[in-house]
C-alpha cells in the first residue's frame, strides 16, 4: 500500500462494513467486501459489495476503470444465483484509494455513475489522506431515489 493513512483507511473501513455484515475477501489486489441480505423495499435479494483498491502514487481515469470493470465481474460472479431484476439486484461500491488523483482521474470520479441492468453502481474516490470522497453527485433519472440513499449510506461507509 502506498501510504500508512490508506492501511488505516481499509481497516477502519472494513471494520464498520463488518459491524454491519459483510464479508471480507482479496481479489486480484483488492480488498471486497460483501454482504447479501433480503429487503422487501427492493423486491428481493440485495447483494451489496464495497471493493477497496490501493494505488501507489495518483490515481489515473485508467485505474478508476480498470478497478470499476474488475468490480463489475467479481460482483457478477459472487452475487445470488437469482436472476438480476427478477428478486435480486447488485449494489456495487469500487473505492480507489491513492496518494493523489490527476486531473482525468476526478473528472472519471465525477463524471457519473455507470448504467447496468438491475446493478446500482457507485465509483468513488479518496485522492489523498486528508481529501473527502470524490464521487458522482448529479441525480439520476432511473432509480435517484436509490441511487441518493446509497450515496448517503457510502459516504457514512467511507467516513470511517
Amino acid at each position: 500500500m502506498s501510504a500508512d493513512w490508506i492501511a488505516h483507511r481499509f481497516a477502519a473501513i472494513a471494520r464498520t462494513l463488518e459491524g454491519e455484515g459483510f464479508e471480507r475477501r482479496d481479489v486480484d489486489g483488492a480488498l471486497v467486501l460483501h454482504r447479501r441480505k433480503f429487503q422487501l423495499s427492493r423486491f428481493g435479494v440485495v447483494d451489496t459489495f464495497v471493493s477497496l483498491l490501493a494505488v501507489d502514487g495518483e490515481a489515473s481515469a485508467d485505474d478508476l476503470r480498470g478497478h470499476l470493470d474488475r468490480s463489475i465481474e467479481v460482483a457478477l460472479t459472487s452475487k445470488s444465483g437469482i436472476p438480476r431484476g427478477l428478486g435480486s439486484a447488485v449494489e456495487l461500491h469500487p473505492v480507489t484509494l491513492a496518494s493523489g488523483a490527476d486531473p482525468s482521474a476526478l473528472d472519471e470520479a465525477t463524471a457519473t455513475t455507470p448504467n447496468r441492468w438491475s446493478m446500482m453502481i457507485i465509483p468513488a474516490l479518496i485522492p489523498g489522506a486528508d481529501a473527502s470522497v470524490v464521487t458522482y453527485e448529479g441525480r439520476k433519472v432511473w432509480g435517484g431515489a436509490y441511487h441518493a440513499a446509497l450515496l448517503r449510506r457510502l459516504r457514512t461507509w467511507l467516513d470511517a
